[in-house]
């Protein structure tokens, strides 16, 4: 469906499927809160669009100069308790978020399956742009706005796990990713810690032995100098005791 209207509400809903560009609607204040949508395909609230209200800027005005405006509204956009049991990021793609101010842009407590390969393009995105790896997918003609939108959405939301506990969606993604030198992959997060444990006690059992090894090369040359100290002195006290007889006769 598709509207231009002063104020858009779509909450409570049940969605068994959205599709791409489902909703087309222009708003200066919108309400998209408490609904499930448990699957979608493409980018289904990529129209959705809160829209400033304009009016023609007499101060600015000159004969034959094009009219310009100056904004005399601006949007207010609420995005929250939705939940999404089938997640990709095309649902949050929304270019109008850049048309709202941070301060009357709300998102909050959204919902999704803890599942790394669903979040991670999400995740990459939004907690790891700073990185400039080969694993790091698209993202460079990401509007600011759609950005922050998908920003706020990534740290005030929460997954879902099997057995039904819930955590923040921030701390399950750093959790399951790896970041490596050439990329940024799923990987679970115990078989992980096991792995990094096992490669401390090889180090370990190699330094030590290593240590070994540099005590036996230390202990030989010092027994060997501790032989030559008492042969010196042996040659010392006979070379002495010579001369002292020699004196004597």
């Amino acid at each position: 469906f598709s509207g231009s209207n002063n104020k858009f509400n779509f909450s409570g809903n049940n969605i068994d499927k959205i599709e791409t560009n489902a909703i087309s609607v222009a708003f200066l204040s919108g309400d998209v809160s408490r609904n499930t949508f448990h699957s979608h395909t493409g980018t289904p609230l990529r129209d959705v669009g809160p829209e400033p209200v304009c009016m023609p800027d007499q101060t600015a005005y000159h004969y034959d100069d094009p009219v310009e405006y100056k904004i005399v509204a601006t949007p207010a956009f609420t995005f929250q308790a939705n939940y999404f049991p089938q997640f990709s990021l095309g649902i949050l793609d929304l270019p109008g978020a850049q048309n709202v101010p941070l301060g009357s842009l709300t998102i909050s407590s959204n919902r999704v399956q803890c599942d790394c390969r669903t979040v991670k393009e999400l995740a990459i995105l939004a907690d790891f742009d700073h990185l400039d790896l080969a694993g790091r997918e698209g993202g460079g003609g990401t509007e600011f706005g759609d950005l922050v939108f998908k920003k706020e959405f990534y740290s005030s939301s929460v997954c879902v796990m099997e057995n039904g506990e819930e955590v923040r969606l921030k701390k399950f993604a750093r959790n399951w990713l790896e970041v490596t030198e050439t990329e940024i992959k799923c990987t679970n997060p115990e078989e992980r810690r096991q792995r990094l444990n096992s490669k401390k006690v090889i180090k370990s059992d190699i330094k030590t032995t290593e240590n070994n090894k540099m005590a036996v090369l230390a202990d030989k040359p010092h027994s060997e100098k501790v032989k030559e100290d008492k042969n010196e002195n042996a040659k010392q006290f006979s070379d002495h005791s010579s001369k002292v007889l020699a004196k004597m006769a």
